[in-house]
């Protein structure tokens, strides 16, 4: 949308969705940010779950290459 170049999918059937439900064993039809939202721990909000979400995520594709 605004041209930047971000190598990891958002999409909702992309890679960070598919990798969402694989981490958390979960089969829903929730996009990744209706999921997050749904299941922020207590204490923590929406968006900070994200940013724990995606570090997590950032680790695992730095280390395995993808998925």
């Amino acid at each position: 949308m605004h041209s930047i170049d971000e190598p990891w999918a958002f999409w909702p059937e992309d890679d960070f969705s598919s990798w969402l439900r694989e981490y958390r064993g979960i089969a829903s039809s929730l996009t990744w940010a209706a999921d997050i939202e749904r299941n922020t721990p207590a204490g923590s909000s929406p968006v900070e779950e994200f940013f724990r979400l995606l570090d997590a995520y950032r680790r695992q594709f730095r280390s395995t290459g993808g998925r």
